[in-house]
């Protein structure tokens, strides 16, 4: 794969939602952008793809759970081209349960 400059973007309660919106909740989704001028540009951007939510759990980032490996293993798999997760060994769910605390 060519190298392609892009930004993962995660959004946690839906496209334009605020966490106090009387809104539905929805997956968290985690779009793969072209980068706009700008760290902060966010008009009229280009939606390359939109990385798939593991049947595992759900994406998460900010707090210590399977969230952010859940978000972690995908976006590391994409940026390095290595294909799905769990098939390449890095996915969360590439891990067996700790038995001993089952």
């Amino acid at each position: 794969m060519a190298y392609e400059d892009c930004t993962y973007h995660g959004v946690q309660d839906g496209p334009e939602s605020d966490s106090s919106d009387a809104e539905e909740w929805q997956p968290a989704r985690v779009p793969v952008e072209k980068p706009e001028f700008g760290p902060t540009e966010r008009q009229d951007v280009t939606v390359l793809r939109e990385l798939t939510e593991p049947e595992t759990g759900g994406f998460g980032w900010g707090y210590n759970g399977g969230g952010t490996s859940a978000a972690a293993a995908p976006i590391l798999a994409d940026a390095l081209d290595l294909g799905d997760p769990d098939t390449c060994g890095i996915g969360y769910a590439a891990y067996p349960e700790d038995e001993l605390h089952a």
